[in-house]
């Protein structure tokens, strides 16, 4: 349910609040005062702050010029009395989302909300997007097996052309490294590189980030925004999780890979772009054409040249280095001193199968960075499931998913911080409302 904060100081508006909006699908909370709901807002992760305009103490400008100011904050609609449209323009001007007059319908309020609710996920996940992707910079590919050296090897030949690249591999064993690591050894490395997650963005979100989109054209669209194949214009884009991109968006990406040309949604004009292409997937896209999913005149388009990234099962010798680089950037990521490894916790690591790969172990280095009060992990501060090697299963005997193994991670992090979820938010490095979803995710599958 989205999330809503009520702030009035008028008890028969709050206590409407509360009873109408749960049934139109909202979680309300409310306050009298604005102090009180910085301070929630400050703790607590809300799609959207319905904000009276006049009230004892702060004025409702005021709250929302600090609410503005928070990380990650919500949406603002300011709900006000006054008949002049001069507080409400003021508002938008700070950074209001809208604003409705009281007394207000119930069915022009819940559309609002709702409006806003829209508005402030979108936000949230272009901003999740490009937190995940910024936690890679700065990585570069382990180089200490055979299969990653062949790797490197198809690599920096692949690099030197301007053919279209698709990388295949299992979740987690570094796709968008390897694209990176093409980017960067080609002749395009000091142009842009766009990473875009096809499978993080909604359908009419993907379409306008991709291809960008005009004034008025959708009901968000406030203002005219270039896409990011325009952005991404002499240098490269990466289109990662390809597989979940949806048919209509297929049909433009295919326009674009054949003659570079690219239409803004609501427009009719055509512009020409200079982009090269890299797209990942961890699926099976032969098998996807074949059962229709996915368009083979594409498909054809994207494997130009393909690249296999082995599994982390496959490449062991590259997990001390591994180790090494997540122990430094867990440290750093929960301001401690940097740990080590106790040789009978190392054996452990080496043993275990990595159903999840690389970002497997990336979460169960920092996870025992978090629960060892010492500076040597021992094997009791691993994941219970990794006491011994080679029992990363379910109780039912099955491999524990990569999503299992995040939820796991995720709790055991938000126990040790005694529930405090904005701060569990910050020392796994995503946003609070990342958390919350992941959160209501794990309470509906229990």
């Amino acid at each position: 349910m989205a999330r809503v904060l009520i702030v009035d100081d008028e008890v028969l508006i709050r206590s409407y609040m509360e009873e109408k909006l749960p049934g139109l699908g909202f979680e309300v909370q409310t306050v009298d005062n604005g102090r009180d709901a910085i301070r929630m807002a400050e703790k607590n992760g809300y799609d959207v702050i319905l904000l009276d305009q006049l009230m004892p103490g702060m004025s409702g400008l005021d709250v929302l010029k600090e609410v503005r100011r928070l990380p990650e904050p919500p949406e603002v609609v300011f709900l006000t009395g006054d008949d002049s449209v001069a507080p409400a323009v003021e508002a938008m001007k700070s950074g209001a989302c809208d604003y409705v007059q009281k007394p207000c319908e119930l069915d022009e309020l819940e559309v609002l909300l709702k409006h806003a609710v829209q508005t402030h996920r979108l936000r949230q996940e272009v901003s999740g997007l490009r937190g995940a992707f910024s936690r890679q910079q700065g990585r570069t590919l382990t180089v200490n097996s055979a299969p990653m050296k062949e790797l490197i090897r198809v690599i920096r030949k692949y690099a030197l052309t301007d053919s279209t690249v698709l990388i295949q591999g299992e979740t987690g064993t570094g796709k968008e490294l390897v694209a990176q690591e093409i980017f960067r050894s080609s002749p395009r490395h000091d142009q842009p590189f766009i990473p875009v997650n096809c499978g993080a963005l909604q359908e009419q979100l993907l379409e306008s980030e991709l291809f960008g989109h005009e004034k008025g054209s959708f009901t968000s669209a406030n203002t005219a925004r270039h896409g990011l194949f325009e952005v991404a214009d002499g240098g490269t884009i990466f289109l990662d999780e390809i597989g979940e991109m949806n048919p209509q968006t297929q049909v433009k990406l295919l326009r674009v890979l054949q003659s570079g040309e690219v239409r803004r949604v609501g427009s009719n004009r055509v512009r020409h772009v200079d982009a090269r292409v890299i797209a990942s997937t961890n699926k099976d896209l032969a098998r996807q054409v074949r059962e229709g999913k996915f368009r083979e005149d594409l498909f054809y388009r994207l494997s130009v040249l393909t690249i296999q990234v082995p599994p982390l099962r496959e490449r062991k010798a590259e997990i001390p280095h591994l180790i090494e680089s997540f122990l430094d950037e867990a440290a750093a990521r929960q301001r401690s001193e940097p740990k080590e490894l106790a040789p009978e916790a190392r054996e452990i690591l080496m043993e275990h199968d990595w159903p999840g790969n690389v970002r497997e172990l990336e979460n169960a280095i920092e996870l025992a960075v978090v629960l060892s009060e010492k500076p040597v992990i021992e094997p009791a501060d691993l994941a219970p499931r990794m006491a011994a090697p080679k029992t990363a299963h379910s109780p039912g005997g099955a491999p524990l998913s990569l999503e299992e193994v995040e939820a796991e991670h995720l709790l055991r992090v938000l126990k040790l911080n005694g529930g405090n979820k904005r701060k569990t938010a910050r020392d796994l490095g995503i946003d609070a409302k990342t958390l919350y979803n992941k959160l209501r995710k794990i309470e509906e599958k229990e």
